[in-house]
């Protein structure tokens, strides 16, 4: 071939055919056009471009195309144009084998089907945009889309998947584990199944392909496990929003990822997702991975374990992350990380968190680490640059740290305040049990019961103040002292206390002439 001739190839691309289909196009009828598409089959592919109006389909209607060597859009004719392809609840509306397809700017409801609702694909490839997807559902899996055998990827962009359910898996998605999952800026609402994966829903197995969201919402998404997720292998999620999910019965309200993921979050926020056993946001199987930064849980709440995340046997990482009123009937009120069955030590690090009025019935209120089993390798957490503020539970109302296997604790550069533990003979700040060796530097706890701040057990490596009012003198607790801290303090002059009543200043049993001399020296605004 000459120079001319292939410079003239690289300027001019293929183009694919469009097919126009309605009264007025090539075609009246899908299975007309798709005969013809399929019969010719052009590698450049072709366009089905669909004339405005609603399409109620049936199973001799529908859209069923096979075996093409180039790919197939379908779109609206025109830009003016609204295209709803109505399964009727009878039918299947879009199903593919061996096609790269693409559709996009169009609305497809009330479609039924055994493994997919509303589009079924298997082998090639399926791209999604601008797509709303509401009412369909699946008798197994994929109540909204289902890619199956042999699917290279599913790219998912600026869709909405509404009411879609499916008996089993993946009450809007469902992708077996071959298949390359991308979903950005989209939306899954009151999506639901009985298994796993209300929102989306992801097959396991010896070879998982990645799953990735971008800037993508669930709400009000409901499953056995995974409310709003179910996924395995390398899980990513950007700024990605869990609202009002949930696992009914089982694990993780809004995420769940199963044994040997590689889980990474940024910025993503859960908010009153539910759980009935554990992770009423999140819950992570054994023998992987977790990294979450700059996400925010607020509200979620978990039956046994972990109100907002629970991780087991995986090395986990939590780091500028704000928890705030998560909370649990067992351990954990906002993180209950454990280690399980891994043979070797895991690793637990959180750094520059913030939790806040989190809740546990029986351990940590912020925060349980434990293990489960005698072997299980135990564990070495960190701590950094953290704080816990009203936190409470039974035992640890900031945190509480237990092993049956040896393992460390390391608590440096906190802030705690005004936890608290309902058990008598136990510490607010943090509680401590079992083979744990602790170690607490820069910490700072106050607003605690007297003597009853920090584990005696965690070693001191200097640098810490505990003990003592958060700000003292503040008597009526109201962030400054003032003359209404005087009339409080004298209306308790002369009694006896344990130090914790906040009208004794100094802690010393009594309130008496010390206290108000202390108010006095600390007069002003609380720093």
């Amino acid at each position: 071939m000459s120079t001319s001739a292939c410079l003239l190839l690289l300027a001019f691309p293929s183009t694919p055919t469009t097919i126009t289909v309605g009264v007025d196009g090539d075609y009246e009828t899908f299975p007309a056009a798709i005969a013809f598409i399929e019969s010719e089959d052009d590698p450049d592919g072709y366009v089905l471009a669909v004339e405005s109006g609603t399409w109620v389909l049936d199973s001799s209607s529908c859209i069923d195309v096979n075996n093409l060597s180039g790919g197939l859009s379908i779109q609206p004719a025109s830009s003016e144009s609204t295209v709803i392809l109505d399964g009727d609840n009878v039918t299947l509306p879009v199903s593919a084998h061996n096609v790269d397809l693409d559709i996009s700017g169009v609305t497809i409801r009330n479609g039924t089907g055994s493994n997919g609702g509303g589009i079924r694909v298997s082998g090639g490839s399926l791209k999604l945009s601008e797509v709303i997807i509401e009412s369909c559902a699946a008798t197994f899996s994929g109540g909204g889309v289902y890619a199956g055998t042999s699917v290279s990827e599913l790219e998912v962009t600026g869709c909405t998947f509404q009411d879609c359910t499916a008996v089993t898996y993946g009450g809007g998605i469902y992708v077996t584990s071959s298949v390359q999952l991308t979903v950005v800026d989209s939306t899954f609402t009151t999506c639901q199944c009985e298994d796993n994966g209300g929102g989306i829903s992801r097959g396991g197995g010896t070879s998982v392909s990645s799953t990735t969201l971008l800037n993508t919402t669930f709400e009000s998404c409901t499953a056995r496990a995974g409310g709003g997720l179910f996924a395995w292998g390398v899980v990513q999620l950007t700024d990605c929003d869990f609202t009002s999910c949930q696992a009914i019965g089982t694990y993780g309200g809004g995420l769940y990822t199963g044994a040997e993921s590689e889980v990474s979050l940024s910025g993503c926020t859960f908010m009153s997702n539910t759980a009935d056993q554990h992770g009423g946001a999140i819950s992570t199987a054994k023998d992987g991975t977790v990294d979450v930064q700059w996400c925010q849980f607020s509200l979620n709440t978990a039956g046994s374990s972990g109100g907002a995340c629970r991780c087991t046997g995986s090395d986990a990482t939590f780091a500028n992350c704000d928890f705030s009123m998560n909370a649990t009937s067992g351990d954990g009120g906002a993180l209950a990380l454990k280690q399980t069955s891994v043979s070797t030590p895991i690793v637990f690090s959180v750094e520059s968190c913030s939790f806040d009025g989190n809740e546990a019935a029986s351990n940590g209120g912020a925060i349980c680490f434990g293990d489960w089993a005698s072997g299980n390798g135990g564990y070495a957490a960190t701590i950094d640059e953290s704080q816990f503020m009203d936190n409470s539970a039974s035992r640890g109302g900031g945190m509480y740290v237990s092993a049956i296997d040896p393992s460390s604790v390391a608590i440096d550069s906190c802030t705690m305040s005004g936890n608290a533990s309902t058990s008598t003979w136990v510490h607010d700040a943090v509680e401590s049990s079992g083979d744990v060796t602790g170690s607490i530097t820069n910490v700072e706890a106050c607003d605690h019961r007297a003597g009853r701040e920090i584990h005696e057990d965690f070693v001191d490596n200097g640098g810490n103040n505990t003990g003592d009012w958060c700000c003292p003198g503040d008597a009526d607790a109201d962030s400054d002292v003032d003359a209404d801290d005087i009339a409080l303090l004298l209306t308790s002059w002369g009694t006896d206390g344990d130090g914790d009543d906040r009208e004794d200043v100094d802690r010393d049993g009594d309130v008496a002439m010390l206290d108000l001399i202390e108010i006095l020296r600390h007069w002003g605004t609380c720093d």
